[in-house]
């Protein structure tokens, strides 16, 4: 309906028709005027409201500065022009526009994300973890679980062995980030939507942890005990050292990267195919492939120190960040707004909006929220 009748707008003032309307009291000028207006209406982003008081101001404007010698007819004339073209202009935007009202909603306030998570315990129990729900969890005769205020999960072995493993899991959500000490005093620092499955207490020779996600791990020294962390299809070997392990399932690569220490990257499947990686250098695992390179490891590890570290990296990919911390869905309006390189670090502490505002000035994107989806586009 509304293109039919936005159409029929234009097909009046391109119709050759001798009929008696009100646009015959107009000369020719004055109705290309009005329907380039109504051309241009039609061609405006679909996420921008015409300024109608500023129209009606020019038009006045223009209408007074045109002749100083208007006589009450002239005026008359131009005042008309002016809000025909001005309710003409308004009903058509308002046809184009009446399937969806909120299809050029500004940016709502988009703030960033906090401290939270939720702990599923052995026995299936869900506890919900954040500021509000501080001090112990668990205190039984193997082990206490505690929250404290610095958003920090701990567990603390009461020395009493365990003949078998006993798993908790801490699951953090879109928009969080959570920080867990185990029972080794390793610590786990846990980025958005990342799961990590782990025991109570550590028995036998090994200490292995499960993870979907990214982590980025500070493992207590123990040369008894090498520490093992497992995804899908590849794990990670050491015995005290800091790493970050990403392995978010959009990612192409499993990616290792190395901040002290050393570390054995090899196929859970086939413990033969392996790689051992220096500080500053980066394993990436990919279809049973493995390989490294030397990288800056603060553009891996600055999500824990809460920043955004870009260097040459593709809007589509930042974007893919912003959606896991801010909680939020982005679309592309053009395909080739995908590959916009940026450089640089952005403070994960300020709204969306503050961060949309700088990358629209710097790659000349506009950012739009329809529906609750981000759109962007030129």
């Amino acid at each position: 309906m509304k293109n039919k009748i936005g159409k029929n707008i234009l097909d009046l003032l391109n119709s050759d028709s001798n009929d008696e309307t009100i646009l015959d009291r107009f000369q020719d000028s004055e109705l290309r005027e009005i329907k380039m207006h109504l051309e241009n209406i039609q061609k405006q982003s679909e996420f921008e409201e015409p300024n109608w008081d500023l129209l009606k101001a020019k038009l006045e404007n223009k209408a007074f500065k045109s002749n100083r010698r208007l006589n009450l007819i002239s005026l008359a004339k131009y005042a008309a022009i002016a809000i025909l073209l001005i309710t003409v202009s308004f009903f058509t935007y308002q046809i184009l526009n009446q399937d969806n009202p909120q299809e050029r909603v500004l940016l709502s306030q988009i703030n960033p994300g906090t401290k939270t998570a939720k702990l599923i315990l052995s026995d299936g129990k869900s506890v919900e973890l954040s500021k509000d729900r501080l001090g112990q969890i668990i205190d039984n005769n193997s082990v206490t679980i505690s929250n404290d205020s610095s958003d920090l999960l701990h567990y603390k072995s009461k020395q009493n062995k365990r003949k078998e493993l006993e798993f908790n899991t801490i699951i953090v959500p879109r928009a969080g980030e959570y920080k867990l000490r185990l029972s080794d005093n390793t610590i786990v620092y846990l980025n958005s939507e990342t799961e990590l499955r782990y025991p109570v207490e550590f028995i036998g020779n090994e200490r292995r942890v499960f993870l979907k996600g990214e982590a980025f791990f500070e493992v207590s020294k123990n040369k008894e005990k090498a520490f093992i962390v497992q995804t899908d299809s590849m794990s990670v070997r050491v015995l005290g050292t800091s790493f970050n392990v990403n392995s978010y399932p959009e990612n192409k690569y499993i990616r290792t990267t190395l901040v002290e220490g050393s570390v054995k990257v090899f196929e859970s499947s086939k413990r033969n195919n392996s790689i051992l990686i220096k500080p500053n250098q980066q394993a990436l695992y990919y279809k049973s492939k493995i390989s490294s390179k030397n990288v800056d490891v603060n553009q891996y590890i600055s999500w824990r120190l809460g920043k955004f570290y870009f260097d040459d990296l593709s809007l589509e990919k930042l974007v893919v960040q912003l959606e896991r911390w801010y909680d939020i869905d982005i679309e592309f309006k053009l395909e080739n707004l995908k590959s916009i390189q940026f450089t640089g670090v952005l403070d994960k502490d300020r709204s969306a909006n503050d961060l949309f505002k700088i990358i629209e000035r710097v790659a000349d994107v506009r950012f739009r929220e329809r529906d609750n989806i981000i759109y962007i586009d030129k």
